[in-house]
């Protein structure tokens, strides 16, 4: 069961908020702090997590690079929060909508996803 309210995710009866969900890429190389996204996917039978962020302009944007901060960002998530995300993707820095503060616009962003207005960067990375 997973489901949003505001800025909650609810998996299997677990709250995740969005906050958690920045902390945990702070640490985490090549990431853009506070640019993040997460969303519901996939309609009622078999919902998912889709998990959007921003890679810094000084990235390595080779596929072993993308790949390493992929897969370090689905780390972080799991040993941070036990939140396992199969559906990762990154994306150039700019690409997602933020307020004035610079928090990302989640609903705007899940929208942009769903018409294909925002560019996903290609990772070997499981869900990327």
């Amino acid at each position: 069961m997973l489901s949003r309210s505001d800025d909650t995710l609810v998996v299997h009866g677990r709250n995740h908020f969005a906050t958690d969900d920045v902390q945990a890429y702070a640490e985490v190389p090549g990431i853009r702090p506070r640019r993040v996204s997460a969303f519901a996917e996939g309609g009622d039978v078999q919902q998912r997590i889709r998990l959007l962020a921003e890679i810094t302009v000084d990235a390595d944007r080779s596929a072993i690079g993308l790949t390493r901060i992929a897969r370090s960002a689905q780390f972080a998530l799991a040993k941070k929060l036990e939140l396992y995300i199969c559906d990762f993707d990154l994306v150039e820095a700019g690409q997602l909508p933020v307020i004035t503060s610079g928090t990302v616009r989640a609903s705007e962003a899940e929208r942009r996803h769903a018409v294909g207005a925002i560019t996903l960067l290609k990772t070997d990375a499981p869900g990327g």
